[in-house]
């Protein structure tokens, strides 16, 4: 044959295979594998190819230890992970003490069996007669190995030990009875062709090396130690390059902290690390500890031999180390800044912080609050305001300052502890400024003219308001508007202006929307001019309220005649309202003289009603010539005199007209975006 490569299976990962199945899957050395249901799966070891199909179409041979004799068609080869995928299925699965090759298929003879020896029954069988076409040499086929397929026996290999024409001996003994339909093919192996690799079993991770201690603090201790590169192995060598996966850390008190002797000291305490460093954290404040390391690898749960301890005496009292204040944002408020800091957690002094602010590092005021009437320093707990960055080995935090004179240049520091108390130094000193933005909100916000529009979300409408006066100066504005109840949000650009009663057009507002509309005021401090919380804008107006909608089409006047009780100076008026636009929610009349006998010009209805040669005059509750009692009578708006009659329903009783005269009336439907 044509060895392409042998050697040994790896341990299997399953410790206790599931019922009726075995294990599948092998590692290489230092990988972990999953456990699955077949038998089709084996894993070889270095010098084995890592090329992918490196072994695809050849065939596996176990050669010794588990499984011994089975020949499997390899499918598939995974060259990253060595993982031979047969066909079909182990009979037996090949372990660890299994010595595989491969090799491109070849035989030396074949045929049919002849005979079985009297020996033989129908579950064992050691002793076969070959075809007459077999060697007559004796011994010529001891060594090989006998494959039988078909008949009664399936397919089954095993070790020709003996061999005299026609009688072929193996072992072990097949597990049936073969009869003259059997056929079998021998394969004949030269020893001298075969060079096994060297295959070493490694056991656990060598004694990991004393660790030492970085630094200690009142609670943890830091320690290092070199990385564990070795495995116990068998002889000749005595290891073997391996890599620990997981390390076991074990502390046991030796003093107390007044230094007295722990008596009769127990390891106890157990943390792991995947890395070479750790700070073993939880231990007693200012007490003595000894510190042991063992190693393993990821697919063998035997730990290796415990290092030598490491004795170390925690600390107690405050913190040693101090924050760092990191640069500052742009500044954004009046009465406030944003302070970030970060600080070191390995080891872990800190984990409390109070903060400090004046105008120079003599004179600092504590950041306070007041807890039960009583104002207090305000201590703030890293897990509340930090975030931990591991791969950095610090934690980084952030919180306001609130409570700051506007327009006012501070100096603050942090200052870190812990439950035994505050270092006293604090941080170097960050700089940081307050602004004075506008504080008083704009009044008089008054909605003006709405802009009709032939489009559906093109309406405007003309605001004006009354600038705050005084400090901070106020000379931008934006509108922020809410549609249907909804958040508000900025319509429009900024609004430059210094006059008293500032006006601007908003537009882009939608038909038939409901919008709440309030203004902002600004000036030139920080990077907008604005507060940066709209929702908190101590400047936020009071709202107005407006509908945009389109006018009423036409309303059609359909009876118009004197009255009573004086129909000489009285018309009653009906109409229907319009069939197109907007609703009307009132009505407007206006009318024009047409003359009186055969002289009126509109007598006939000879003169277009729209487009009358004499403009036509608001009906303001009497004629020009007349005076009523009470303007408007019947109207929305009686007893004004000089205003445009305002009409909801759909007749008007028009008083104080000419006696004898002929008129032209004109009907004007309206809403809140205007009249038709």
């Amino acid at each position: 044959r044509s060895l392409k490569h042998s050697g040994a299976a790896t341990a299997c990962f399953c410790s206790q295979p599931g019922a009726g199945s075995s294990c599948n899957e092998y590692r290489l050395q230092g990988e972990t594998r999953t456990c699955t249901l077949t038998l089709s799966l084996t894993y070889l070891q270095p010098p084995a190819s890592a090329t992918a199909g490196a072994y695809t179409g050849l065939y596996v041979l176990i050669r010794a230890g588990a499984g011994e004799g089975q020949e499997r068609l390899i499918t598939a080869y995974d060259g990253a992970n060595r993982k031979l995928t047969v066909s079909p299925d182990w009979a037996i699965q090949p372990d660890q003490t299994s010595t595989v090759e491969l090799f491109q298929p070849s035989w030396m003879h074949q045929g049919l069996i002849t005979a079985t020896k009297a020996d033989c029954t129908a579950s064992s069988c050691s002793n076969i007669s070959l075809a007459t076409t077999a060697s007559s040499a004796t011994q010529a086929y001891t060594g090989g190995y006998i494959t039988l397929s078909g008949g009664t026996c399936g397919t089954q290999r095993r070790r020709v030990y003996s061999y005299f024409k026609p009688w072929a001996s193996v072992y072990p003994p097949f597990t049936c009875k073969p009869d003259t339909t059997v056929a079998y093919k021998i394969f004949l192996f030269s020893s001298a062709s075969v060079t096994l690799p060297a295959v070493f079993q490694t056991g656990p991770p060598l004694t990991v090396e004393q660790p030492r201690t970085i630094s200690v603090t009142h609670n943890a201790i830091s320690l290092t130690w070199p990385a564990t590169t070795a495995c116990v192995a068998a002889s000749p060598y005595a290891s073997r390059p391996c890599s620990a996966s997981l390390y076991k850390l074990q502390a046991r008190k030796t003093h107390y902290s007044s230094d007295f002797p722990v008596a009769d000291p127990q390891w106890g305490q157990i943390i792991y690390s995947t890395t070479n460093s750790v700070v073993f954290s939880g231990l007693d404040d200012m007490s003595s500890f000894a510190v042991r390391i063992s190693a393993r690898r990821s697919y063998d749960e035997t730990y290796g031999n415990w290092s030598e301890s490491e004795f170390a005496k925690l600390t107690g009292g405050a913190p040693s180390l101090q924050a760092i204040i990191t640069e500052f944002d742009i500044s954004l408020y009046n009465d406030r800044v944003y302070l970030r800091w970060q600080s070191d957690v390995n080891p872990k002094q800190v984990d409390r912080f109070y903060m400090a602010y004046g105008f120079d590092e003599n004179n600092m005021l504590d950041f306070s609050e007041t807890v039960n009437g009583v104002k207090q320093r305000k201590v703030f707990i890293d897990a509340d305001i930090c975030t931990i960055y591991p791969e950095l080995n610090i934690q980084r935090c952030a919180t306001f300052i609130t409570g700051l004179d506007l327009r006012t240049i501070y100096l603050l520091k942090v200052f870190s502890g812990n439950i035994n108390g505050f270092e006293t130094r604090g941080s170097a000193a960050g700089i940081q400024a307050t602004l004075s933005l506008p504080v008083d909100a704009a009044t008089d916000v008054t909605l003006g003219d709405i802009t009709l529009s032939g489009n559906a979300s093109d309406f405007g409408v003309d605001l004006s308001w009354t600038r705050p006066q005084g400090f901070p100066s106020v000379n931008r504005f934006y509108v922020a508007a809410s549609e249907n109840g909804g958040a508000f949000r900025r319509v429009g650009g900024i609004i430059h202006s210094i006059d008293r009663v500032v006006t601007a057009f908003i537009g882009s507002l939608s038909k038939g929307r409901r919008y709440l509309l309030r203004v902002h005021c600004g000036n030139s401090e920080g990077p907008t001019g604005f507060h940066v919380d709209m929702a908190q804008d101590p400047t936020k107006s009071s709202t107005v309220e407006v509908t945009p909608d389109g006018v009423p089409g036409r309303a059609l006047i359909t009876s118009g005649a004197p009255v009573v009780p004086d129909m000489n100076s009285m018309v009653q008026l009906r109409w229907e309202q319009p069939n197109a636009g907007a609703i009307a929610s009132y009505y407007h009349i206006a009318y024009r003289s047409c003359g009186s006998g055969a002289t009126a010009v509109c007598m006939d209805g000879s003169t277009t009603a729209l487009e009358p040669a004499v403009a036509p005059i608001d009906y303001l509750g009497c004629s020009a010539r007349r005076t009523c009692t009470v303007p408007c009578q019947g109207g929305d708006n009686p007893g004004v005199a000089g205003e445009r009659c305002r009409f909801s329903s759909t007749s008007a009783m028009v008083q104080g007209l000419e006696s004898n005269t002929f008129y032209q009336f004109f009907l004007y439907a309206g809403s809140t975006a205007g009249l038709g």
